[in-house]
């Protein structure tokens, strides 16, 4: 599979000094997919020989790199989380220089804040407050509905990065950047005919309660876990990318 986005030297710096070690491959499916019967197709996804194969998950709190294969029975529910995906422009994120997160005089500096620890993720920014700290006023600049749009997540998950190792930027920008280009790996779009507007055909789930060969997908449960399973019907093709949050003190 061709992921041009994370591949890029760019996006590869940013992940590389954010400390994200993630994994993302993709598999092909000959059934036709329905929405409705998604925890079965997730099951037969996770059990599928290609999948545990060439799947990897980090196996124990503190591991970085997911590294360990994804191999055994999965449990008798998948237990998943279906995610939005409308956003196609990344105006969906001007509220954040709109609301004053960032400096006004064109560089998009990030605005500091007296610096705070929450569920093991360091706040150090009206950014961070605004994305994970639901006592700040800042918090409201994205209600519950967008908090449920993959790009969110994904933007979310690259802000905070991987934990203590992570180089926070001082600048927005290349949050901005690296999440589109990931954002286009993840999800495909056509164009509606007859509305001539470009949309979303992607399903995509976040895999949460999850146990595979008597071991739980992600070690520790946290909120910055990412477990995204991308379905694009049309071409019957998914993609799975993971990213176990390694918990502040490691």
């Amino acid at each position: 599979a061709n992921f041009s986005g994370l591949t890029s030297k760019e996006v590869k710096k940013h992940t590389e000094k954010w400390g994200i070690n993630y994994h993302i491959s993709r598999y092909r499916f000959s059934e036709p997919f329905d929405p409705v019967t998604k925890d079965i197709f997730l099951k037969d996804l996770l059990s599928s020989k290609d999948f545990q194969q060439f799947a990897c998950r980090t196996s124990a709190r503190g591991q970085r790199k997911p590294s360990s294969r994804i191999q055994g029975k999965i449990s008798s529910t998948v237990g998943c989380e279906t995610l939005k995906s409308t956003v196609t422009s990344m105006s969906f994120f001007d509220r954040i220089q709109d609301a004053g997160l960032v400096s006004s005089n064109g560089e998009c500096k990030l605005r500091g804040c007296f610096e705070d620890v929450i569920d093991g993720m360091t706040i150090n920014s009206l950014l961070r407050k605004a994305l994970v700290d639901e006592d700040s006023e800042q918090y409201d600049l994205f209600n519950e509905e967008d908090r449920k749009e993959v790009i969110f997540r994904l933007f979310r998950h690259l802000v905070f990065g991987g934990g203590s190792l992570c180089q926070y930027e001082d600048f927005l920008t290349p949050y901005l950047d690296t999440c589109k280009a990931i954002y286009k790996d993840m999800v495909s779009v056509f164009r509606n005919k007859n509305t001539g507007k470009i949309e979303v055909k992607s399903h995509v789930y976040q895999l949460n309660e999850v146990v595979i060969g008597g071991t739980p997908l992600f070690p520790e449960d946290h909120e910055l876990n990412v477990g995204f399973v991308s379905v694009d019907s049309m071409r019957r093709y998914v993609t799975f990318y993971y990213f176990a949050w390694p918990g502040a003190a490691w």
